[in-house]
């Protein structure tokens, strides 16, 4: 389809008139620029006779670039940090096509192909070990739903890591040649695992890049990225393939550190400029805890910019923990006192908190949190509520407060400011509070 774009130019003749004059005429076809007509008016004679010109080199290759490789209108019809992210798309992709360019060679080494019977055994093992990957695919798609619904920024950086650990287990059949099958079936398990993290986080986050209900041509376009990685890639490691022994472990092994340390670390710098407004467990620990301190809630993008995403469970510092067992078995290990003055503080609302120390594995840098339990039938607003209260509670159990004295000056610290500030201060801050990636709903109870 071909667009008009009139370049125009106004030179005043008076205060209350003005002559148009046309500077020039640009002709699309599609996002690229195909010409120009140029006009040149003079005093004496306005229109001169159209002449036409082709744009700059540079230009015409910039245009062709954006044209295959963003979508169309951008950056209009995308959000804010696209550009960080589909780096981050492109550069990893071509780390990861380049490791899986070496690696394949290095399996053929440890596998070995002299000979028509090995070549038959080979290609045996090489299918059983693919098919031993979906296996394991199949069994990891049900469990990283949910997880992946919790956290889809955590889990396509954890889906890199296990990348990079399967490429790492593949290089053990170098050195271990015999144990080749087991080897190998292990690393295949473990990439389809990180595949299914990859496609369906990506397949998320492209959604969230798409405001104008232009997904379909956002996912044509992080194709067309994706292709582009994988094919810089195979030229990178057809170039290193000439420089590197794929038989020398340590080379290799070297070579898989570096396309993992480039792919978590492009993933950890654009998903910190991906902001995303619905709560999860972390994110809403590090807006209790700047909210506790100041008094004022952090936006979508503050918070995208503290995430952290590798193996949180055991570095994240949280006040507030969401269920982790079954209540019965946690207010089991209360004494008689505490789970009397538990049950009596918290009867008639919908939610349940006590404190537990944390275990030496955790580098949690608070050494008491809090556990939280919700009432079937609570809703979103009692959930950020609940969360509220647990991590006040928190904070004056840090204090070296007994229990029930904490939970009577929590009760009384928040009647200074009501749910309802706190849930306009949210939204005022960009979140949305009708839907949350918390399963609160796991570990409910009632009461009979």
């Amino acid at each position: 389809m071909i667009r008009l774009c009139l370049l125009r130019s106004f030179t005043s003749t008076q205060r209350t008139q003005d002559k148009l004059k046309f500077a020039s005429l640009k002709v699309f076809k599609g996002n690229t620029t195909k010409f120009y007509y140029n006009f040149n008016p003079t005093p004496e004679n306005p229109i001169q006779p159209l002449k036409k010109h082709r744009p700059p080199l540079l230009e015409r290759a910039k245009e062709s670039f954006e044209g295959r490789f963003l979508p169309s209108g951008y950056p209009n019809s995308t959000k804010s940090g696209y550009i960080p992210y589909i780096s981050h798309v492109i550069l990893s992709n071509c780390s990861l096509c380049t490791m899986n360019f070496m690696i394949t060679q290095s399996l053929f080494v440890a596998v070995g192909t002299q000979g028509p019977t090995i070549l038959l055994s080979a290609a045996l093992t090489w299918a059983l070990k693919d098919g031993l990957g979906l296996i394991a695919g199949i069994i990891a798609a049900k469990p990283l739903g949910n997880l992946l619904i919790e956290d889809i920024k955590r889990w396509r950086f954890n889906g890199f890591a296990l990348l990079g650990l399967a490429h790492g287990i593949d290089l053990c059949a170098l050195l271990l040649p015999g144990y080749f099958l087991p080897i190998v079936a292990v690393s295949s398990s473990i990439k389809s695992i990180a595949y299914i993290c990859l496609y369906s986080s990506a397949a998320k986050i492209n959604k969230h890049f798409a405001p104008n209900n232009n997904l379909t041509d956002i996912e044509t376009k992080f194709r067309a990225q994706i292709m582009l990685g994988n094919m810089a890639g195979f030229i990178i490691g057809l170039g290193l393939s000439k420089l590197i022994a794929v038989g020398n472990a340590t080379a290799m092994a070297f070579l898989v550190l570096i396309g993992t340390a480039i792919s978590l670390s492009t993933a950890n710098y654009s998903f910190k400029r991906i902001d995303t407004v619905y709560f999860n467990d972390q994110r809403i620990n590090i807006i209790m805890d700047y909210y506790l301190k100041n008094g004022e809630v952090l936006s979508p993008s503050e918070v995208s910019k503290q995430e952290k995403y590798f193996f949180t469970s055991f570095y994240v510092n949280k006040r507030v923990i969401i269920g982790g067992k079954p209540i019965e078995k946690a207010l089991g290990e209360l004494n008689e006192d505490e789970r009397q003055v538990i049950l009596n503080k918290f009867d008639g609302i919908k939610f349940m908190c006590f404190p537990r120390r944390n275990k030496a594995l955790r580098l949690n840098k608070y050494p008491i949190d809090v556990r939280i339990y919700y009432q079937k039938g609570a809703t979103y607003e009692d959930v950020l509520n609940g969360y509220r209260f647990a991590a006040k509670m928190q904070e004056n159990l840090m204090k070296g407060y007994e229990l029930k004295d904490s939970i009577d000056y929590t009760f009384k610290d928040l009647k200074k400011e009501t749910k309802e500030i706190f849930m306009n201060k949210l939204l005022a801050a960009g979140w949305k509070i009708g839907y949350m990636h918390i399963r609160y709903t796991k570990y409910q109870y009632n009461y009979d």
